[in-house]
């Protein structure tokens, strides 16, 4: 609870409004960053705060996200000086796919994180987004701030002649 005086008052209606209200009320606004959280900044950068770490004054945020242009950025220490708050399941959701989707993950060739199998019956329709994590069906695509591996099949020809590129002699079956 707070005391609020009727010349507090009378000075905030008179001019100031929301700005004196946070000059005299400091704490009342202050952001609260939480671990295990998603943020999405005025800017456009979209976060999810793996640990926090006061020690360190100018970034003492650990986490992976998006910048404001979309592009995925691994994880790495945050400054998160900007006005942040929290960020919606569609935001997060809307980000991973399309990030999915620009990456490639919505074609054959997928080596998901769990389970560990590769499945050819993706589309951008089978993606649903479930404790920040992003699933095409039971498969993770994208898990605690790793992304499933994308790989290239090759033909059986192209294998034995990649294998025998240095004088192998060596026959798939």
């Amino acid at each position: 609870m707070y005391n609020i005086t009727e010349e507090q008052i009378k000075d905030i209606a008179l001019g100031g409004g929301k700005t004196k209200i946070k000059e005299m009320f400091p704490g009342v606004f202050e952001q609260k960053i939480e671990v295990g959280k998603w943020y999405k900044s005025e800017n456009g950068h979209l976060y999810f705060i793996e640990s926090i770490h006061p020690e360190r004054y100018i970034n003492p945020y650990q986490g992976y996200g998006f910048s404001a242009s979309g592009l995925y950025q691994d994880s790495r220490s945050l400054a998160m000086k900007q006005n942040y708050r929290p960020a919606t399941s569609d935001e997060v959701k809307t980000a991973l796919i399309t990030h999915a989707v620009m990456t490639g993950f919505d074609r054959p060739g997928i080596h998901f994180l769990t389970p560990l199998e590769k499945y050819k019956g993706i589309t951008k329709e089978t993606f649903h987004l479930t404790q920040g994590s992003l699933f095409s069906g039971s498969m993770a695509v994208f898990n605690k701030g790793k992304w499933a591996q994308i790989y290239t099949p090759i033909s059986v020809e192209d294998a034995e002649t990649k294998l025998n590129a240095n004088g192998g002699n060596f026959k798939i079956e």
